[in-house]
């Protein structure tokens, strides 16, 4: 591999990367949609972006694959090529090969060449079909290439690596120059001039560097002629443009020689005179001498006779009636930022393009208006706001106590508590703009999903369909990245178990296609993920049968159950109901690992599910995990914070409510008895340091439920989170770290280890049932019967 400069090809492999993700998935709705023009040209789009790009950069491997696979794609949008499954197959294996080499390169490993017969049979998908007719929005015929300008020509030597990649460079350029010449025609209309003098702009840009890598001089000094006119062709007058045009399309005529000459490994000999020179002139807006100017209404060749001194074969004298030199092709605008555009002569602009962002590498584009960004600084800046509010929070501690000393002036204590004030809205004004750099939409993550499921269809022999919603939602980036790996799970299991086969579901009158929904939308401060499927549904009995199988609830516990508190021993390590272990599932591996990831970003997940109805998977997240709101209590002398989400209510019981169950603390909290955790004990606070009337922050997660007693309430605060290493945080129910007004380090508590924590401690022992309306009410010092969903909360775990 050609070595080039890592920061070019870091920018190669990221956006490359995100073009894959949008190429999978939409090849899996072109397979429903295999006629539909909008498709086909966004995926060969796609496709042809990153083959341009890995031209660029001598990646002889990757472009060899990539060009095999647009071949087949350029085939079926002129409509010689219908995409059915196999060649769906071909292609996603196409895409496959392409990730692969993209994770090479990541690792700097060589690049692995694909499958001869992957690449033949991509090859021969590609072979044009006779009489074809191209789909809705292609064009209508592929262009007439040019007579030679000039017969003297002068054999190419390039480098064996750039030799290799010059058929690629050939096409890409061809389609290019098509498509300039297309957007030069529709210059004389002021209705189309400005995007027309765009999609030059768009096209000249990537293609000179290319042109540039390849050392081709006086090309590169051609196309950034037209390149220079299009960026001042809108401030030009009439009479300026009616002189330019013509010479612009005599310039596209040079651009289909240089072509021809490329193809057959030559360099176009023709010399351009003063051509080049009075496009850049009249586009500049300088006057030229009155013997070059073109009559009314002359052509390309008039202007080649005037300008150099040759003319095209058939024209004889200025402004005598030639035959046009290409059809006329109606202006797109589709150039992809940072690529070489086009594939070969067949490759024809469309209307569907001439419907593609303008997002602009061209001088002159409205550009700039996004920028790329590495994670480390939006990473180092996130950690400056943080240290930001921590002093924010330090200044208004600050501020509160001067307030209190009657001796400062009142005006100064005004003064003091206005600057707190503005100092904490500019502080929420610039961390809400600095999260919002890090929010990135759920389509990012969403986009995966297609392929995955069209893979389980064909793996399970299943028919399945998926539906997505809300894939604009946008959340943390790091929040993505920890739920990426949770859905693909789940989505295994809805495809594995939810979803019957297409025999049962019309046995059950459903339709044999079964669907599964990503949903995903904005709860408060929250993001709701849901995964439904209309499948079989959890049984209930099954689930309760495993689970006494194993030990983890006695049949009376599992009676008194709610279908919730049942279905929650899925999350139980290594539960499974299968009945035979399959490759996508069945081994009691997944869901455990889901609700553990769920909960590194302080998130929650809960099951629905009606048999023979269909089951849905709910995960609610917070929009960030970096900053957020606690509630800052005291446990003896020691401050820790307890995240805000995870608190029901703050109570402080009456010791009548406090009691115990074989041994267990437990606190009656209106019709519910819930399991108790004194926090003293827990973090070691000598007896004489606490509280004789503690209050209880009544806590839940995932459908669990307890209390934590606290010595005091210090107050609601925005705290920002700092990792702990797993050896200061040892086996304590603590996830990070703040640090609080005074400068002093607080510990944060993790709800969902505490939690589980307070079940464990219920079920000491084994055999010892959990708290139950009976065990509850047998107890002494017991308040009572109590409804089921105490105890359940508890077996939830």
């Amino acid at each position: 591999m050609h070595e080039f400069d890592p920061e070019l090809l870091q920018d190669f492999i990221t956006e490359s990367g995100e073009l894959l993700e949008q190429f999978d998935g939409d090849l899996v709705l072109l397979e429903e949609s295999p006629t539909d023009p909008e498709l086909l040209n966004r995926v060969f789009r796609a496709l042809h972006t990153i083959k341009g790009s890995a031209s660029f950069l001598s990646l002889t491997e990757l472009v060899r694959v990539a060009h095999a696979a647009e071949e087949a794609l350029n085939n079926a949008r002129r409509g010689g090529l219908l995409v059915t499954r196999e060649v769906m197959d071909l292609l996603l294996e196409g895409a496959d090969v392409i990730k692969g080499h993209l994770a090479q390169l990541q690792t700097c490993e060589a690049l692995t060449p694909a499958r001869p017969a992957l690449v033949a049979a991509l090859t021969k998908l590609g072979e044009s079909s006779a009489g074809a007719h191209a789909p809705s929005g292609a064009a209508a015929a592929a262009p007439t290439r040019a007579p030679a300008i000039d017969p003297t020509r002068t054999p190419l030597v390039l480098p064996a690596h750039k030799n290799d990649l010059l058929d690629f460079m050939v096409a890409d350029f061809e389609e290019a120059a098509l498509r300039i010449d297309g957007a030069v025609e529709g210059l004389a209309d002021p209705a189309t001039r400005d995007d027309c003098a765009q999609t030059i702009l768009e096209n000249c840009g990537p293609t000179v560097a290319t042109i540039e890598f390849f050392e081709l001089a006086s090309l590169s000094h051609l196309m950034q002629s037209i390149e220079v006119a299009a960026e001042r062709v809108a401030s030009l007058r009439d009479e300026t443009l009616a002189q330019l045009q013509p010479r612009l399309r005599a310039a596209c005529a040079l651009l289909r020689e240089h072509a021809s000459a490329l193809r057959d490994r030559t360099v176009c000999g023709f010399d351009p005179g003063d051509l080049l020179d009075r496009i850049t002139d009249l586009a500049m807006g300088n006057p030229i001498e009155e013997s070059a100017m073109l009559a009314p209404g002359a052509g390309p060749q008039d202007a080649l006779l005037v300008d150099s001194g040759g003319a095209l074969p058939g024209a004889s004298t200025p402004g005598a009636p030639v035959a046009p030199i290409a059809p006329v092709v109606a202006p797109v605008a589709n150039a992809v930022s940072g690529a070489t555009t086009g594939a070969d002569p067949d490759h024809a602009p469309d209307g569907a393009d001439a419907q593609g962002d303008r997002g602009g590498q061209g001088v002159g584009a409205a550009g700039g208006a996004t920028i790329r960004v590495d994670v480390v600084r939006l990473e180092a800046l996130l950690d400056l706001v943080g240290e930001l509010v921590l002093q924010k929070n330090r200044v208004a501690a600050i501020t509160r106590r001067v307030g209190a000393i009657e001796v400062v002036p009142r005006d100064l204590r005004d003064a003091l508590a206005q600057g707190a004030s503005d100092l904490d809205r500019v502080c929420g004004d610039l961390q809400l703009a600095v999260m919002r750099t890090r929010m990135q939409p759920l389509d990012k993550l969403f986009g995966r999903y297609p392929r995955l499921i069209r893979d389980l269809s064909r793996s399970t022999n299943k028919k399945l369909r998926l539906v997505i919603e809300g894939g604009d939602t946008e959340v943390d980036k790091s929040v993505i990245e920890q739920l990426g790996d949770p859905l693909v799970h789940i989505l295994r299991n809805s495809s594995d178990h939810g979803i019957e086969t297409p025999e049962a579901r019309r046995a059950a009158g459903k339709d044999e296609t079964g669907t599964i929904t990503l949903r995903a939308r904005h709860e408060g401060e929250h993001v709701l993920v849901e995964i439904s499927d209309n499948g079989r549904g959890l049984d209930r009995e099954r689930i309760l049968k495993r689970a006494v199988e194993r030990g983890l609830c006695t049949p009376e516990e599992g009676a008194a159950m709610t279908d919730q508190q049942a279905f929650a021993f899925i999350f139980a390590p290594g539960f499974s109901t299968a009945e035979q272990v399959t490759d996508l599932s069945g081994r009691g591996v997944g869901m455990d690992v889901v609700r553990t990831n769920i909960e590194k970003v302080k998130g929650t997940i809960t099951l629905r599910s009606k048999q023979g109805e269909g089951t849905t998977v709910s995960i609610a997240i917070p929009l960030t995990v970096a900053i957020l709101d606690a509630m800052v209590v005291g446990l003896g002398e020691e401050e820790y914070a307890i995240p805000l989400g995870n608190i029901l209510e703050i109570v402080k019981p009456e010791p009548a409510a406090l009691s115990t169950i074989h041994g267990r603390p437990v606190m009656r909290l209106r019709d519910e008895v819930l399991p108790l955790i004194d926090g003293c004990t827990l973090f070691g606070v000598p007896a004489d340091r606490r509280s004789s009337s503690p209050f209880a922050v009544v806590l839940s997660m995932n459908g669990q439920t307890a209390g934590l007693l606290v010595s005091r309430l210090i107050g609601q605060r925005e705290i920002v989170v700092k990792s702990l290493e797993n050896s200061v945080a040892g086996q304590a129910p603590v996830s990070g770290a703040t640090v609080g007004d005074e400068g002093e380090a607080s510990l944060i508590i993790d709800v969902s280890r505490l939690l589980s924590l307070a079940t464990q401690e219920s079920r000491v022992g084994r055999g010892v049932p959990p708290l139950t309306p009976q065990t509850s009410a047998a107890s002494p010092g017991s308040p009572g019967t109590q409804g089921p969903a105490a105890g359940g909360r508890r077996r939830a775990a």
